[in-house]
């Protein structure tokens, strides 16, 4: 039979690491199903509006493009 001071360590080692997984995961879920309950906002309409939002549209660069630093292509 194992010792009760493996067993405690062993819990430790797997029960706190796993609630805190959970725990992450969780919350990035509910960020998500906010985000998938929402309807689009305007980008005109951001400033009034606090929280997550999900914007829909397409990016096109205004003055320029700059050099993304990894790969070295145009980025916005």
């Amino acid at each position: 039979m194992p010792s009760p001071w493996l067993l405690t360590n062993l819990f430790l080692l797997l029960f706190v690491p796993g609630v805190a997984i959970l725990a992450y995961g969780l919350r990035e879920g509910l960020v998500g199903y906010r985000l998938h309950a929402t309807d689009p906002t305007p980008v005109g309409d951001l400033a009034n509006v606090s929280g997550a939002v999900e914007v829909t549209g397409t990016a096109r660069s205004h003055d320029g493009t700059l050099e993304a630093p990894l790969t070295g292509t145009p980025c916005l």
